[in-house]
């Protein structure tokens, strides 16, 4: 396929896959989502004659989920509720996503990743608009509701973050004229997540972006100072303070406990590490709480949560070292806010990095290919079962 035509496809998989989060075209765009996924992975194994490189990571990851596998599979046979664990099916995107990384990785250049990033941003705004015309319909009705109006908001969050970082991404490597266009964009989509009250995601994104901003500058105390000026700019504007309160829903939990303001994860976390005492080895199956660590333990036990973990943990570690020796800072600034900012999510949330769906495959594109790319370990050989000694 010319590299035209498979700039396209990669855009087209991008907007369908976003896209496919609608609820009125999931039944169309989902199986079209996973088509094009497999078929990235089969449109890079022929161009790379018949060749299936993969790196270390990837190898990694995709053993790891085939013991995951065999453990779910053992474990059913002695009537545990294995087979429907919902960890078994969440793994399964992202290594689809990181196999047509790799099979592709000579195509994602910086070049291709900025016009990628565009098409995530630009469809993300999409969705986002039809999120807002549905659900919101004034700004009047939204400061008094007092309940999440957007169900589906935890997975939705993802995308929206992750666009509102690439917009910033992109921004940065915009003309003049073009930037402002990015920077709309991003606080749109800001403006979203506060709307559906993502609270996760504005903490996660809050915290990532003054960690990221700390760790660009040398102008630490001006950055110190500016950020002190912002706070105290929103407290002393009833409008901001308002709208702030509304989006961390404040206002409803008014005098209420810390597990009533969590929405009541503190007490499911007690219930769930009571569950995982019972079993501790291999965990219940089929169990869902709004945090990935507790999540996996109580689902799959102490085995499943090493194996899981070590794939997160692994991937941290890779990202953390490519911003490090990466020269191209909005790339590394770019990696960094986007494992931050899942980190976050994942100790909130009970999917993140890994899910729901495809909800955060952008981040495991970008993580896999940006060392990919800094290792310079491009020389490939051996069979389709062959493997390279990539990060």
């Amino acid at each position: 396929m010319k590299k035209s035509r498979l700039t396209y496809y990669v855009n087209i998989t991008i907007v369908i896959s976003i896209l496919s989060q609608i609820k009125e075209a999931e039944f169309l765009a989902r199986p079209i989502m996973h088509i094009l996924w497999i078929g990235l992975v089969l449109i890079g194994i022929i161009k790379n004659n018949a060749t299936l490189k993969l790196s270390r990571f990837t190898i990694t990851y995709t053993s790891l989920y085939a013991v995951y596998i065999v453990v779910c599979l053992t474990v059913s046979a002695f009537g545990l509720n294995h087979l429907s664990s919902l960890y078994l099916r969440a793994l399964a995107i992202p290594m689809l996503v990181l196999l047509a990384s790799n099979c592709n990785h000579d195509f994602f250049t910086t070049s291709s990743f900025i016009s990628f990033s565009k098409t995530y941003v630009i469809s993300a705004v999409l969705f986002a608009i039809y999120v807002n015309i549905n659900y919101f319909v004034s700004y009047s009705a939204w400061i008094t509701q007092l309940e999440y109006v957007y169900s589906q908001k935890n997975s939705a969050s993802q995308i929206w973050g992750t666009g509102l970082i690439l917009s910033f991404y992109v921004f940065s490597n915009s003309k003049n004229k073009r930037k402002r266009i990015w920077l709309i964009s991003a606080c749109y989509l800001l403006l979203i997540i506060c709307l559906c009250r993502c609270r996760t995601a504005l903490l996660s994104l809050i915290l990532g972006g003054i960690i990221s901003i700390f760790y660009s500058t040398k102008r630490k105390f001006e950055v110190s100072i500016a950020f002190a000026i912002s706070l105290a700019l929103i407290i002393g504007a009833p409008f901001f303070l308002e709208f702030v309160k509304q989006a961390f829903f404040l206002s409803k939990y008014v005098g209420a406990n810390l597990d009533a303001f969590s929405a009541g994860r503190l007490n499911l976390y007690r219930i769930a590490i009571l569950d995982f005492y019972e079993h501790i080895l291999f965990g219940t199956g089929n169990y869902y709480v709004d945090s990935s660590y507790i999540m996996i333990l109580t689902e799959s036990g102490i085995v499943g949560f090493i194996l899981i973990e070590t794939i997160w943990l692994n991937r941290i570690s890779l990202n953390i070292k490519t911003v490090r020796i990466s020269s191209v800072k909005s790339e590394k600034l770019c990696l960094l806010y986007m494992t931050l900012f899942y980190i976050g999510e994942s100790f909130l949330e009970g999917f993140p990095p890994f899910g729901p769906g495809v909800s955060s495959f952008f981040f495991w594109i970008f993580s896999e290919i940006m060392p990919l790319r800094e290792s310079r370990q491009l020389t490939y050989g051996g069979s389709i079962y062959g493997s390279e000694n990539l990060p």
